[in-house]
């Protein structure tokens, strides 16, 4: 699966590590406000959420996830694949590009 990432910001608070977008140019769709996270047991995604209450716990849900999960599994991993290299590879400057 082709992602392009897109207008990737560092953070760098707590857990939180930067916060971008991905362009799938196989379907044409574009999502804004991932982020990726990571603590000492290692690297992970979070997608465009929202937050409710259930139980007296706040507790989140993605805006949209697949039914499959393998192919949820695939698209995270092609995410944190093609993160990987634009990180080393591109200068500042170019991680401020507007999409």
């Amino acid at each position: 699966m082709t992602v392009e990432i897109k207008n990737y910001r560092a953070i760098n608070e707590g857990t939180v590590k930067g916060e971008f977008g991905i362009f799938l140019p196989k379907i044409g769709l574009l999502i804004r406000r991932l982020r990726l996270l990571e603590n000492e047991k290692g690297q992970w995604l979070g997608f465009p959420s929202f937050s409710f209450e259930k139980d007296g716990q706040k507790k989140w849900c993605p805006f949209f996830q697949f039914m499959d999960p393998e192919h949820d599994k695939k698209l995270k991993e092609s995410i944190l694949s093609a993160l990987e290299p634009f990180l080393k590879e591109k200068t500042t400057d170019d991680l401020h590009d507007p999409f």
